[in-house]
């Protein structure tokens, strides 16, 4: 079963607002979701395949998409590792999560640099519509 929760956090660092949506999840135990998918707002380039890939790819723990071995998002949380999130202290990020749980982690190739784009400005967000058109960048070493 899926569920699609959004949320407009509006907070001063990742974890905080990643924390906010996240929290139906825990508090819906009933649905009991084995994994939740953490995905940014502004990027509006990530398709329905690379979420496929994610999730298609994940094997537990943390499962985080790359281009040219560089991290992207968005990234899946193993329904094992929530509490984890859910504790984080804000000043920690969530970065400190890949930390805690190193052994934890796949990484997924995809075939787009969109994983690692975030669009900041109406004219990037024009660009990446126009861009859309087509595909965003294929990813390059």
């Amino acid at each position: 079963m899926a569920a699609l929760h959004l949320t407009e956090a509006r907070a001063r660092d990742g974890a905080t607002a990643v924390q906010t949506g996240s929290a139906p999840a825990e508090t819906n135990r009933g649905a009991d979701p084995a994994v939740v998918l953490i995905a940014l707002g502004d990027q509006p380039l990530i398709t329905p395949a690379v979420v496929a890939s994610i999730l298609t790819g994940h094997r537990g723990g943390l499962t985080v998409p790359t281009c040219a071995e560089r991290r992207g998002h968005p990234f899946c949380v193993d329904r094992s590792l929530l509490d984890d999130l859910l504790t984080l202290p804000p000043e920690a990020g969530l970065r400190e999560l890949f930390l805690r749980h190193p052994g934890r982690v796949t990484l997924v190739p995809v075939a787009t640099d969109a994983i690692l784009r975030d669009i900041d400005t109406p004219s990037a967000y024009r660009r990446a519509l126009a861009e859309r058109a087509g595909e965003a960048q294929a990813c390059r070493p």
